[in-house]
Order: structure tokens, then sequence, then C-alpha cells
């Protein structure tokens, strides 16, 4: 059975970092902007997992017709299928494209999933960068696909400005933004 998996982070603000276009929301939004987003799809038969990044549109709000997108990038690693399981880290880095050298945001999301007789079980933890704002999303990729549904969201306490300077430099790798539960 193939499931989707996708996972972004998010500017809460209209604007952040001196003056940088944010997505102004504060509740997950599957369809929403984003700055980074990972796209990750996985079949719990064959235990095939593939991870594509995208990344939003930038800009500053005193030129907001220079544009840029950034360069997202998502990879997977420490997959383990075994039956009716699939372990896998799905991973996206990528940074603000209008300043050369800025640091990544960097997201890792462990998806543990056992496929049951009701559906799909999964524990999942969210580390990284706790800044900006998290969202996962993960439902059924069928044809229609089901409906994406949030299984977790976390807000950052970084502020607008100082957020970015102070909590982007390094992977973070230990650092846990949070846990879910859910049954797809």
């Amino acid at each position: 059975m193939p499931y989707q998996l996708t996972f972004k982070r998010y500017a809460p603000f209209t604007s952040f970092g001196g003056g940088f276009h944010g997505d102004g929301r504060t509740t997950p939004s599957y369809t929403g902007t984003a700055r980074t987003i990972g796209i990750v799809n996985f079949d719990m038969s064959s235990g095939r997992v593939t991870g594509v990044g995208r990344s939003g549109v930038s800009f500053h709000v005193a030129a907001p017709s220079f544009r840029r997108t950034g360069i997202t990038t998502c990879s997977i690693s420490g997959v383990s299928h075994a039956g009716s399981s699939l372990k896998f880290t799905a991973y996206t880095e990528g940074a603000l494209p209008l300043i050369p050298g800025a640091p990544d945001i960097d997201t890792f999301v462990d998806i543990d999933a056992m496929q049951t007789g009701t559906g799909l079980f999964v524990v999942g933890k969210v580390r990284g960068d706790n800044f900006p704002n998290a969202e996962v999303f993960l439902f059924e990729a069928g044809s229609p696909p089901a409906m994406p549904r949030a299984v977790f969201h976390y807000a950052t306490t970084g502020g607008r400005n100082t957020g970015p300077m102070t909590r982007l430099a390094g992977a973070h790798s230990s650092q846990v933004l949070g846990m879910f539960r859910c049954t797809v």
C-alpha cells in the first residue's frame, strides 16, 4: 500500500529576518506556502522509499519583484523493511536563496510504520532546527489520493528577526521538536 509523508517548514510571520517575506500563517496547511518542503512516497509492500525536496518563493518586502526559489534537498536514510513494518528517516535542508551562504533549515523526520488490519500505524519523531514552524502530513496515496491529514505541528518560540540569526546554524540533528502517533 503506497503512502505519502509531506513535511514543511514555514515562517509564521508576514515578514522575518529583517524584511524577508514570510508565510503569514500559524496553523498547518497542506496547500499553504513554506520555506522548505519534503515529499516522501513509501510503499509498505515493497519497502521502497523515495523523496524529493521543494522550496517556496522568497523575496524581500522592499523589493517584491525580485523573487528567488531556493533549492531544498531531500534524502532518505536508515530504511529497514521487514514484513508489515517499515522504518526510515527523511531529511531536508534548504536555505534562503536571497542571501549567499545563509544557513540551511534542517529537518529530520523519523518514521516507524506498521501495516495493521485497520490501516497504517505510525510513530514519528521530528528533529532539527527550532526555527521556523514545522508541520507533517500523512495520507494514503491512492487514486484519487486521500485527504492529507496533519499529524504534527511545531510552533517556534524564536523571534521573527532573532530566530533566523540564532537558531539555524548547524543541523541540530539531536534536537527533538516533538513526536506523533497516528493511524491512517
